[in-house]
C-alpha cells in the first residue's frame, strides 16, 4: 500500500507498474468510455480512470481502496488505470458530498479535502514554540483544568458538573498556578493547553519568567515568533511577504498607546485617561466600537489593535493605560500607564499581550476592587470572592514578565481558511 503522495513523487518511475492505494473519491467526470475521478488522501490527490464495463460506479465521498497501473492520460496527467476497487467506507450521509461545505458547520466537514491541514499546521506552530522555549531553559508545565475558585476576569465562570454536583470551575486562565510555580523557584515556565473562554481557539500559550526586564522579555517573544514563522515558510505554509520578512528579522514597529490612539481618533490623552464607559461613549460616537456595554479592558485591547492594524506591519503598542487591566504592574515613572504591550501581526485578527505582572498585593486588591465596581457585580457573584491569584500574590512574588497568545491563531496569518475544529469550516 502506497500513499498517494508517494505515488506522485515517484510517478515517472512507476509508469506501467501496478500500485495499491486508498483515498476518498472526489470530482467525478463521466465520459462515454471512461469515468474519471480524483482520489484524495491527507494532502494529495491523483486522477483515477474507471472502466464502466467493470460495473463499478464511483460516488463522491466514498472511501475506496484501489489497485491499478500508473499511466499518463492523453493530456499527460498522472493517472491510475483502476483494475480493482473495494469500497471500505461508503458515503451514506443524507447530504451530497459537494454540499457539505455550504452547511458551514458539521462533523462531516472533517471528511473534506484540506481538513487535515487544519490540525497539521497548528501542530507545527506549537512544536516550534515548544522547541524554542525549551532551548531558552524554560520548564514546560501542565496545570489542573478544574479549580475550586473562579479565576479569569470578567468572562463568565464556566462550571463543570457531575451527577448534578458542581465539581469546579473550568479554567479560563492558567496564570494563578503558573505564578505559584514561579514562587516555588521555577523561574521560567510555559504551558500550551486548553482554556474555556472561546470557541474560536483550541489552545493557549502562557509563559512567565522571573527577574526579567520588559524589554528583554519583548526581545525573547520576537525571537520566538521569528523562528516559528521561518518554520511555517519552510513547510510551505504561505508565501514570504513583507510581514513574514519583518517577523523573521525581528523588525517590529513600536508605538506609544496614547500617541497612537490620539492619531487614530483625535481623542486627547486626558480623555483617554478618564477611561471606563465615558471613554466608550466617545468611541461609539466615532463608530470605532460597537455594543451597548463594553468593558474598559476590551476597549483598550481593541484600540491597541486598531492602532497597530493601521500600520500594516508587525507592531507593538506600548504603555497601555492603568484602567486597561489590574494584572499588570504600573509604570514607576508614570502611574497612569502599565508596563504592558499589545503585539499585533497583520492578518492575525487580534493581538496578544505581554508585560510585567503586578506583584504588590495591596495594590492588586485595590485595583481589582475598582475593576469590579465598574462591572457592577452582584455581591453573590463568584467573581467577587478573592481569587487564587490574589492569594498567590499575597505570598510575595518576584518581578515577573508574562505573555499569552494563541498558537492556533498564528497559522491564520497566511491561511485565513484555517480552523482548529474539524467540525467547522
Amino acid at each position: 500500500m502506497l500513499y498517494i503522495r508517494v505515488i506522485l513523487e515517484k510517478f515517472m518511475s512507476l509508469i506501467g507498474v501496478e500500485v495499491r492505494t486508498r483515498g476518498r473519491v472526489i470530482s467525478i467526470r463521466r465520459m462515454r468510455k471512461s469515468v474519471f475521478a480524483d482520489l484524495f488522501s491527507v494532502d494529495s490527490k491523483i486522477q483515477c480512470r474507471f472502466d464502466p464495463a467493470d460495473g463499478f460506479c464511483p460516488n463522491n465521498g466514498d472511501l475506496v481502496e484501489i489497485v491499478g497501473k500508473c499511466i499518463l492520460s492523453k493530456s499527460g496527467e498522472p493517472t491510475i488505470g483502476v483494475s480493482n476497487v473495494v469500497v471500505v467506507g461508503k458515503w451514506s450521509a443524507n447530504i451530497d458530498f459537494k454540499k457539505v461545505l455550504d452547511g458551514g458547520s458539521s462533523p462531516l466537514l472533517a471528511f473534506m479535502p484540506g481538513a487535515y491541514g487544519h490540525f497539521h499546521y497548528s501542530q507545527i506552530v506549537r512544536n516550534q514554540i515548544r522547541s524554542f522555549l525549551v532551548s531558552e531553559n524554560y520548564f514546560e508545565v501542565q496545570t489542573p483544568i478544574l479549580g475550586k475558585n473562579y479565576n479569569g476576569g470578567r468572562s463568565f465562570p464556566v462550571s463543570s458538573f457531575c451527577l448534578d454536583n458542581r465539581i469546579g470551575f473550568n479554567r479560563t486562565t492558567v496564570e494563578d498556578r503558573m505564578q505559584a510555580l514561579i514562587a516555588m523557584g521555577y523561574e521560567k515556565v510555559f504551558q500550551i493547553g486548553s482554556v474555556f473562554r472561546s470557541g474560536k481557539e483550541l489552545t493557549f500559550l502562557e509563559g512567565y519568567e522571573a527577574f526579567t526586564e520588559w524589554k528583554d522579555g519583548k526581545d525573547r517573544i520576537k525571537r520566538m515568533l521569528a523562528v516559528t514563522v521561518e518554520k511555517l515558510i519552510q513547510s510551505g505554509i504561505g508565501n514570504p511577504d513583507i510581514v513574514s520578512d519583518r517577523l523573521m528579522k525581528c523588525d517590529w514597529l513600536e508605538k506609544d498607546f496614547f500617541d497612537g490612539v490620539g492619531e487614530l481618533t483625535g481623542i486627547s490623552s486626558g480623555q483617554i485617561l478618564e477611561g471606563g464607559y465615558v471613554f466608550a461613549e466617545l468611541l461609539k460616537k466615532k463608530k470605532l466600537i460597537k455594543g451597548e456595554r463594553v468593558s474598559p479592558e476590551t476597549i483598550a485591547d481593541e484600540l491597541a489593535n486598531l492602532v497597530a492594524e493601521s500600520t500594516g506591519v508587525p507592531t507593538i503598542v506600548n504603555g497601555l493605560p492603568v484602567w486597561s487591566s489590574p494584572l499588570y504592574a504600573q509604570n514607576k515613572d508614570d502611574d497612569k500607564r502599565l508596563v504592558r504591550s499589545r503585539m499585533y501581526i497583520p492578518g492575525q485578527k487580534g493581538g496578544f499581550e505581554i508585560g510585567m505582572q503586578e506583584n504588590d498585593y495591596e495594590r492588586f486588591i485595590e485595583r481589582i476592587s475598582q475593576q469590579r465596581k465598574v462591572w457592577n457585580l452582584a455581591t453573590d457573584d463568584d467573581r467577587v470572592r478573592e481569587s487564587d491569584l490574589a492569594t498567590v500574590i499575597s505570598g510575595g512574588l518576584p518581578p515577573t514578565f508574562g505573555y499569552g497568545l494563541s498558537p492556533d491563531r498564528l497559522v491564520k496569518i497566511w491561511r485565513q481558511d484555517c480552523s482548529n475544529d474539524p467540525y467547522r469550516e
